[in-house]
Formats: C-alpha cells, structure tokens, sequence
C-alpha cells in the first residue's frame, strides 16, 4: 500500500501544522518518506516496523482520518494521524494496516498516488477546519454567547483531538 497522505505534527490535534507524506506499507514496515521512493529528491524520514509490535488502527471516516499507534511496550509507542483526500482511501489504508502480514506478498496498492493529491489533501484540511470552526461558533452563539476575534482563536485550540467530534 502506498500513496500521499497528510501526516500531523501532533498526533492528537488537527489544528496544528500537517505535512504531506509519501506513506509506503512494505512486508510489515511502514515508511514514511517526503516524495515517492522512485524520485531522486525522495528521502526517508521515518520507518515504523510493525512486528512485535501491538498495532492499533483508528479510522475517523466522516472526517476522512486515521490514526495509527504502534505499541512495542507501554512506554514506547509511536502514534501517527493521517488524513486520506478519500473515504476509500482511509478504509483501504485502515484494512492494509490491520492485515499487513496478511496482505505483505500481494502486489502493493497505490492509493492517492496522483500529483495532484498534495494540494487537494491541503485543501480539505483547510476546509475541515473552517467547517469545525463555523460549527462551534454556531454552537457558542445557541449558548447565548457572542465570538469575538480572540474567542475564535481560542476555539480552535478547544478543537483538539478528532476523537471528541465523533
């Protein structure tokens, strides 16, 4: 499985700055790269093996994320949020990932592997953002409370982990 996905700085925040990745799931590694691997400015900048190791898959599908935690032992875990420009992309990527001993010999996957998918994947965050935004607004003012401008910067902070929309 492979292709372009937007991987978070903060594992548990959408709000903070995400970058767009080349992802690559390889008989039970997950590498995560700046270009394609086959592009001569491609570099590695992490690789996650995922044997012996707990593995946990969290699809947020209506917001088109995922989050993946790889437990090697309580203390040493690596968690990764990732957004999908696709709701087929997130469920394929989730199932990959499950079954990756599963699926390790098959013909790799490309999912998202368009040039254009950095930009399309920007601009749904972008949008999702100004959506989350608009709806705690509306939220604020059912209270009875007006937003101002600071109000809005600090709204965004509250919209911390994707985990609490569902």
């Amino acid at each position: 499985m492979e292709g372009y996905l937007l991987v978070f700085k903060d594992p548990l925040s959408i709000t903070k700055h995400g970058d767009v990745k080349y992802l690559v799931l390889t008989e039970g590694t997950l590498f995560i790269y700046s270009d394609p691997p086959n592009q001569c400015n491609s570099t590695l900048l992490q690789s996650i093996p995922l044997t012996q190791s707990r593995l946990h898959v969290v699809p947020i599908i209506h917001l088109n994320l995922f989050r993946v935690i790889v437990e090697k032992s309580k203390k040493d875990y690596t968690m990764l949020l990732c957004m999908a420009s696709t709701k087929k992309c997130v469920e394929s990527w989730c199932l990959r990932l499950k079954n990756w001993n599963r699926f390790c010999f098959h013909i790799p996957i490309q999912c998202g592997v368009d040039t254009s998918e950095p930009e399309l994947l920007k601009k749904l965050w972008d949008d999702q953002l100004e959506n989350e935004e608009k709806s705690f607004v509306k939220q604020e003012l059912r209270k009875g409370g007006i937003p101002n401008q600071s109000f809005l910067k600090r709204s965004l902070a509250q919209l911390r982990s994707p985990a609490a929309w569902l």
